[in-house]
């Protein structure tokens, strides 16, 4: 199985930062106005610790999932793995994919790493934090084989 990039860990980490930082902003501009309110002082020092510790709990699982996220094209399949402590396996029948696009977010666009999203007429999947290349070989790989089986399915 292939593995996305490492710096996956970073684009995570980062985007966790990002949301730490907000929350706490929010909390502390709650604080600031409605201090003298004793719940809202209980309130606000609660919420402080409990975003600081969902950051470190975060920050902690980042090379946890990207150790066991995983990718693999075989003949007729497509399998994904993504998890952290839970490790979820799909495996996707190319015959069933519809759409394949490749798309880059704010964060993954500072690493110029790449999202593969396959679309099956049930659900979404990604293959997320891949370089270009790998990106744009496994979407002509899944096309390639998606139109050869459609033109199989005709005759």
């Amino acid at each position: 199985m292939e593995r996305i990039e490492k710096r996956s860990i970073a684009v995570w980490s980062i985007s966790s930062i990002q949301t730490s930082i907000i929350q706490l902003f929010i909390v502390g501009v709650i604080y600031y106005f409605f201090n003298s309110y004793s719940f809202v002082k209980t309130s606000g020092h609660i919420l402080f610790v409990f975003i600081f510790m969902k950051l470190l709990y975060e920050l902690a699982m980042d090379p946890i999932i990207y150790r066991n996220t995983k990718y693999q094209l075989n003949e007729d399949t497509l399998i994904i793995r993504i998890g952290g402590l839970t490790v979820e396996e799909t495996t996707i029948p190319l015959i069933r994919i519809q759409h394949v696009d490749i798309e880059q977010s704010f964060h993954s666009r500072l690493f110029d790493l790449y999202s593969l999203n396959i679309y099956t007429a049930g659900d979404t999947h990604s293959i997320s934090y891949i370089k270009k290349e790998v990106a744009d070989m496994l979407k002509d790989k899944l096309i390639s084989v998606i139109a050869d089986k459609g033109m199989k399915l005709d005759e």
